[in-house]
C-alpha cells in the first residue's frame, strides 16, 4: 500500500481516484485527481456519508470480457 493510499484512508474518503482500473495501477497520479478532496471531507464530516464514485473495477472488466466472449460464441 502506497503513501497516497494510506492517507486517503486516514481522511477516510474513497482511494479510487481514477474511474478506470488500468490507468489507476499503471498510470501516474495527477494533481487534479485530488482537486475535489477538500469537498469530500468537507462533504463526510457534515453528513457522515462519502460521496461515492464511479469506479471500472478489475471485476467490471473480467465480466466485459465473457460477455464480448459468449456474445462471439453465439454470433
Amino acid at each position: 500500500m502506497g503513501v497516497i493510499e494510506i492517507y486517503l484512508k486516514d481522511f477516510d474518503v474513497a482511494s479510487h481516484r481514477i474511474s478506470n482500473w488500468i490507468i489507476e495501477y499503471f498510470g501516474l497520479y495527477q494533481p487534479a485527481c485530488f482537486k475535489g478532496l477538500h469537498e469530500e471531507r468537507r462533504l463526510k464530516a457534515e453528513t457522515g456519508i462519502a460521496p461515492r464514485h464511479w469506479y471500472f473495477s478489475f471485476g467490471y472488466t473480467i465480466y466485459l470480457i465473457l460477455l464480448l466472449i459468449f456474445l462471439f460464441i453465439i454470433f
